[in-house]
């Protein structure tokens, strides 16, 4: 709670601040769930630049009426003068908000992160409530992360999927054609396979992600021999960057896959990958698609009847708000159900660990968590995703890189930014590492104390010419 009300202080005084002033702003037509508003902003004095800014960033409009309403922001205009063309995705129920009340000013690059406060809460207690039909491995998980004493114990055992010699040769099979892997990035996947909780360190390249994948890639195939005891797999990281990686990699390898939160954030090549779009192909999507660009018509014409200012438009314009809100509600039933026929043909659901709370995923249970830039992600955070009904959690990233990002100070003193990977290190759970390294990497004799991670890094491969990996090699350089 010190963590947000801390946001929430920053945000007020960024709006405070800002010097961004909404001037016209009208309906642009939708993004799957979302709806895009086209939003022209006159700039008080010297604004900075918004060139830093990529699609998906937050952006936060200031109301008339007060409060705020958050969206994504999906590209802008810059021509040097004092205006700002900008296109923000917004849900549905806030641009309703944004049609009936005047924006005054926008902050880019700002968020409430009220809706992740939430789900970390939410996470928290259900970690605290045991279920009494939990299973056995669920219930071991539990302990690990409640910090039972056998925790480094428990983590070596088992989960039942990997308990049968059949199912331990299925997994060599499966890992066997992963021919390129390098030494240590083998013994983790194998590991990982018959532990229930594994932690993997590596320094910057020595390719954490693309490890991962190759677990998931073998997990899949061990899934198919052992008729469905794994279930669907829930592979998560922190930030949006990361997670498009992860899906990114697994479109690669032919996985099937679903990424699962707001549109607007997932970079465009990957939004065909993305829980509404492929639920908006199936014939009952269609139909639904079709309501929403209804929807989405009336409301443009509610919007412009509003700011016509032309006597009656009122009554009018509030006359097509609702019918576009009933239209909105029609479909959204439908694209529910296409929806969960998309999440049962899938083998995995990739997210950001907040995304990973989506009401969408409310009822499902993942018996096989993996985590990407685990250190990066407070344990709040990382909870969510791991409080889901998880006998087997994979965490990969370096705690001697960068922590998760704390702002309170209280916060920090009462140790969130201790992240959960760190945690379960410091309980005895030895981590593995990936020693080799694909990376240029230049250093000077001279190395900032900044740069010790970076200089600790490149001894691992006692400054050999590092080259690209070859696992994967038709896959993008960010594998």
């Amino acid at each position: 709670m010190a963590e947000a009300e801390e946001e929430r202080r920053g945000m007020e005084q960024e709006v405070a601040r800002s010097s961004m002033d909404v001037g016209q702003m009208w309906i642009d037509g939708r993004l799957f769930s979302e709806i895009v508003w086209n939003v022209e902003v006159s700039v008080r004095g010297t604004a900075p630049s918004l060139r830093g800014y990529k699609a998906g960033a937050g952006v936060v409009f200031v109301c008339g009426r007060g409060g705020y309403v958050e969206g994504s922001l999906v590209d802008h205009e810059e021509d040097g003068s004092a205006r700002v063309r900008l296109r923000v995705a917004v849900r549905k129920d806030d641009s309703t908000t944004l049609t009936a009340d005047r924006a005054l000013g926008v902050v880019v690059g700002a968020k409430l992160n009220s809706v992740g406060l939430e789900r970390q809460l939410d996470a928290v207690d259900r970690l605290s409530s045991r279920m009494e039909d939990e299973r056995k491995g669920a219930r071991a998980l539990r302990a690990i992360l409640l910090g039972s004493s056998k925790a480094a114990t428990v983590a070596e055992s088992a989960p039942a999927w990997m308990s049968s010699p059949a199912a331990v040769e299925a997994a060599k099979r499966a890992l066997g054609r992963l021919q390129n892997l390098n030494p240590s990035q083998t013994a983790a996947i194998g590991k990982a396979l018959t532990r229930r909780m594994t932690l993997w360190q590596g320094p910057p390249g020595t390719g954490k992600t693309r490890t991962l994948l190759g677990l998931c890639y073998v997990l899949t195939l061990v899934q198919t021999q052992q008729r469905g005891q794994i279930g669907k797999i829930l592979a998560v990281a922190e930030t949006n960057a990361a997670a498009d990686n992860l899906l990114a990699g697994m479109d690669v390898l032919g996985i099937s896959c679903v990424r699962v939160g707001p549109v607007s954030r997932v970079r465009a090549e990957l939004q065909h990958r993305c829980l509404e779009a492929l639920a908006e192909k199936s014939a009952a999507g269609k139909k639904a698609a079709k309501m929403r660009d209804m929807s989405t018509s009336l409301a443009q014409e509610a919007k412009a009847l509003r700011d016509s200012g032309v006597l009656g438009s009122l009554t009018r314009a509030q006359e097509l708000e609702f019918e576009s809100q009933r239209l909105w509600k029609l479909s959204s039933a439908e694209l529910s159900h296409a929806a969960d026929s998309v999440m049962r043909d899938a083998d995995v659901i990739v997210a950001t660990c907040v995304s990973s709370g989506d009401v969408r995923l409310q009822d499902q249970e993942f018996r096989v968590v993996l985590v990407d830039e685990a250190t990066q992600a407070t344990q709040p955070s990382a909870l969510i995703a791991l409080t889901r009904g998880a006998e087997s959690v994979v965490m990969a990233g370096d705690d001697m890189q960068l922590p998760p990002t704390v702002i309170s100070s209280k916060a920090q003193q009462l140790g969130l930014d201790l992240p959960l990977f760190t945690r379960m290190r410091l309980m005895g759970i030895v981590p593995e590492l990936l020693s080799e390294q694909y990376r240029w990497v230049l250093i000077s004799t001279d190395v900032p104390l900044c740069a010790r991670a970076l200089v600790r890094s490149v001894s691992l491969t006692r400054g050999t010419r590092l080259a690209r990996p070859p696992f994967f090699q038709d896959a993008p350089g960010y594998l």
